[in-house]
């Protein structure tokens, strides 16, 4: 069976305007299923496949599609980002285009810029359907730390949302951009309790990559002992300048602060190892980069608390130093020319077998996979309909608890989103009986209640069936919630009444905070009354957090303070409410 078909796009934009699809082919795929169908389409200039499998329980996506919100800066993490997405997923890019000025070194300009398949300048996601092209529905979100403003309707999709968090040691406004997302990845491992703390959920470490095409070996002449490439002139760099004098008193060492890419890896091979110093103990893109490039790597063994050791092997993978011995580890490898060889071959090895961006693309596909297993299926829309309470539950919701047993939502319907486990909680005894078999347990309030202390999500579906003010069941809920958990909160008109409140997002915003949850979206729903009438209630999603934006960035600043900004300048660009 052949289908043709068009794939049109919403809105004027030219590039866009003319994408067709080309050929449609069905496929026999025995190991899945009965039937398949191989959708080769043409778009952006470029191939699209998609698999499509149906099966008894449903229609399965063998590559998902992917939408990227990013400015793709090829000198930078993005880009590469970019790729291995592209080899794994069927992928449209979205967001602002990269101009020269935008580049730092100015001398990295002259790179060849691949602009976005979309350029536009986005900040509402709930604008998506207007501008993707019609019909393509992505099966998850992602955003790439690139310059990119705070994103806003977030929690509106309907399908899984990453952002990937790069420069968590020094671009505080990056905890901004993540918290409303259903996954953050983040590059440095000792920063994700921060994050959680101000809210994030499902944080997970993600270390950066090597680029392989890019970043590899190149058959120079040895004519340094040691090779720089990075920046060193900012006050920044201070220490950085002084390991690079104390290394150049003694051996030859090459500097260079504007060459990327190939240029880079050219440059990189003329020397025997390569210096790296870290300005913040972090483990970044250069630790993979020169490992890729089969030159041994002179690596700050303060990395350590950024995974470094968990990464690579010291002395076998690369040389760990610190300011008493750099001198001596260098001049050893470079008099033993069998160990240094040696390290290059292995740390290239491990270096391509474990930690390019294909293999982080992988790790984020498996980790969405794992928390929502329906990721796979065909979505039907890429906006979320709230109606029923149970629709506002975020997606990847681990384990549940329904405060009040009348969240209208089985373990088993949950399972699909993400729902790991659903516990109730209720005063009443003889309605627990009646819902026991719609969780996996029911634990009766007060007592029974406070040993959950790591839920992920908590539903308060019915608060007026606590004898107790609502402030304190929305304490105990905040207490069973991990940092960065999720709460569902529905509010009758006279729950906000008997609060003295007002049913404004004037009113419920800041009494929310008092409780310390944020990310407060305020949701109307209507229920069915008796004689044809209905009932508006509230519903309030938000995150716990358990420390603020400022108390935050103040503990950032302290364990690594930046000579060209000020603590107050920082806290001054902070929203005061956060």
């Amino acid at each position: 069976m052949y289908k043709c078909g068009k794939l049109s796009k919403k809105g004027t934009d030219a590039s866009v305007a003319s994408l067709r699809a080309k050929t449609c082919l069905s496929l026999f795929l025995r190991p899945f299923s009965k039937s398949a169908t191989n959708l080769t389409n043409s778009y952006f200039g470029r191939p699209f496949f998609v698999v499509i499998i149906s099966c008894k329980k449903g229609v399965f996506i063998v590559r998902p599609r992917v939408c990227i919100i990013a400015r793709p800066n090829p000198t930078t993490w993005v880009s590469p980002y970019i790729d291995a997405f592209k080899e794994k997923c069927d992928v449209v890019t979205v967001g602002s285009a990269l101009k020269a000025e935008d580049f730092n070194p100015p001398s990295h300009a002259n790179v060849h810029i691949e602009q976005n398949d979309i350029v536009t300048d986005i900040s509402d996601l709930s604008t998506l359907p207007e501008i993707l092209p019609e019909g393509w529905l992505p099966h998850m979100v992602v955003a790439i730390q690139s310059g990119m403003p705070l994103l806003f309707e977030v929690g509106a999709l309907a399908c899984p949302t990453v952002c990937i968090c790069v420069d968590t040691w020094i671009d505080v406004h990056e905890y901004l951009r993540s918290q409303p997302f259903d996954f953050s990845f983040v590059a440095q491992r000792s920063y994700i309790e921060s994050y959680q703390a101000s809210g994030s959920r499902n944080v997970h470490w993600l270390p950066l990559a090597c680029c392989p095409d890019i970043h590899r070996p190149f058959d120079s002449e040895k004519t340094s002992d040691i090779v720089f490439a990075g920046r060193y002139k900012l006050a920044v760099h201070e220490k950085r300048r002084e390991r690079l004098l104390k290394l150049s008193e003694k051996f030859s060492v090459s500097i260079s602060d504007d060459v990327c890419r190939e240029d880079m890896s050219r440059l990189c091979s003329t020397g025997k190892l390569l210096f790296n110093s870290p300005i913040y103990d972090d483990v970044n893109m250069r630790v993979f980069e020169a490992l890729a490039m089969g030159v041994p790597l002179l690596q700050d063994e303060k990395s350590e608390i950024n995974g470094l050791f968990d990464l690579f092997q010291d002395g076998k993978h690369l040389i760990a130093y610190n300011d008493e011995n750099l001198l001596e580890k260098a001049g050893y490898y470079l008099k033993h020319d069998d160990e240094r060889e040696a390290m290059a071959k292995y740390g290239l090895e491990e270096v391509l077998a474990k930690h390019t961006y294909l293999h982080r693309v992988d790790t984020i596909l498996e980790t969405v996979r794992k928390h929502v297993p329906q990721f796979d299926t065909e979505p039907t829309t890429l906006i979320r309909k709230g109606k029923e309470l149970r629709d506002f539950i975020p997606i990847a919701p681990g384990t549940v608890v329904d405060m009040g047993l009348e969240l209208k939502a089985s373990k088993h319907r949950l399972k699909p989103l993400g729902g790991e486990r659903l516990l109730g909680i209720t005063p009443n005894t003889q309605h627990s009986e009646k819902r026991r078999g719609s969780y996996h347990e029911i634990l009766v309030w007060p007592m029974e209640a406070k040993s959950i202390t790591n839920a992920d999500t908590v539903v308060i579906s019915d608060l007026s069936a606590f004898p107790c003010p609502a402030s304190d069941t929305i304490k105990a809920a905040h207490q069973m919630l991990r940092p960065g958990g999720a709460l569902v909160l529905k509010l009758t008109l006279q729950e906000i009444q008997k609060e003295q409140l007002q049913m404004t997002s004037e009113a419920l915003i800041p009494w929310m905070r008092t409780h310390n949850f944020h990310l407060i979206v305020i949701n109307t729903t209507q229920t069915p009354k008796e004689n044809e009438q209905t009932e508006t209630n509230l519903v309030l999603t938000s995150h716990k957090r358990t420390s603020s934006l400022r108390q935050i960035f103040t503990e950032m600043y302290t364990r690594n303070p930046l000579p060209e900004e000020s603590l107050q300048s920082i806290i001054e660009s902070t929203p005061p409410d956060l």
